[in-house]
């Protein structure tokens, strides 16, 4: 993966013409430091929550980023409103992340909050958690990959005709025959950086600099094309 992305402008539009702009639910830029911007104008704002103040910002091998700098704290950013998170499994998410030390926590790095439901209602990304694999769940339907080492990554994490799949810098690390299905419940918040509230509080030490959400499952080329360069949804084709 290219390590000199040009990064957008903070608040960049996304580019219509763009193929990769096609079904695209959410796409929050984090180069403003500690602010950050849903360009897709789908999700909604998204709020830090009151207490958050394990906050950094930097730049990474990705550009510029924010960092959450403790552990077994409450800390995350959310979207209150989760009605643009798909329900039907057809869903595809891309996450540039740095983990911060080698440390492996009970965390999740996105998802939705299901602390007053069941694991019908889930989804979430986790890379990795406490037992170091990496999780990709989806309602009651979980894939997992081993054996990953870790740095400055980008993540998609995808589900469709081809079932469900987790890539790391455009390589396939696991994948299943499995097209799931979840329950959507626009109260339950959809959250970076925290693990979901019915099971505890441990926030990761990580770097974020982009996150992307579509309603479709991305073709294995698109897949590859954004792990060339994540920050394509921005650009128009040439």
């Amino acid at each position: 993966m290219n390590r000199h992305l040009r990064q957008p402008a903070f608040a960049s539009p996304i580019a219509k013409r763009s193929p990769l702009a096609r079904g695209l639910v959410m796409a929050v830029l984090m180069n403003g430091g500690t602010t950050f911007h849903d360009s897709s104008g789908v999700a909604g704002p998204g709020q830090y929550t009151p207490a958050l103040v394990s906050l950094t910002n930097g730049v990474n091998a990705h550009g510029k980023h924010f960092e959450f700098t403790a552990t077994s704290t409450s800390t995350h950013i959310r979207w209150p409103n989760s009605a643009f998170v798909p329900t039907d499994g057809n869903i595809t998410v891309s996450l540039l992340y740095e983990r911060v030390d080698g440390t492996n926590r009970f965390a999740s790095s996105w998802g939705i909050d299901t602390s007053l439901s069941g694991n019908a209602y889930r989804l979430d990304g986790w890379y990795p958690a406490n037992d170091g694999l990496v999780y990709f769940q989806f309602g009651t339907t979980a894939l997992t990959a081993s054996g990953i080492t870790f740095g400055a990554d980008h993540w998609v994490s995808t589900s469709g005709p081809r079932g469900m799949e987790i890539w790391q810098n455009g390589f396939l690390r696991a994948s299943n025959g499995t097209f799931p299905s979840r329950t959507g419940d626009v109260t339950m918040p959809f959250k970076l950086g925290q693990i979901l509230s019915g099971v505890g509080v441990t926030n990761d030490l990580a770097r974020y600099n982009v996150f992307c959400m579509w309603n479709r499952q991305l073709e294995t080329r698109e897949v590859w094309a954004l792990s060339a360069d994540p920050y394509a949804p921005w650009r128009n084709p040439v």
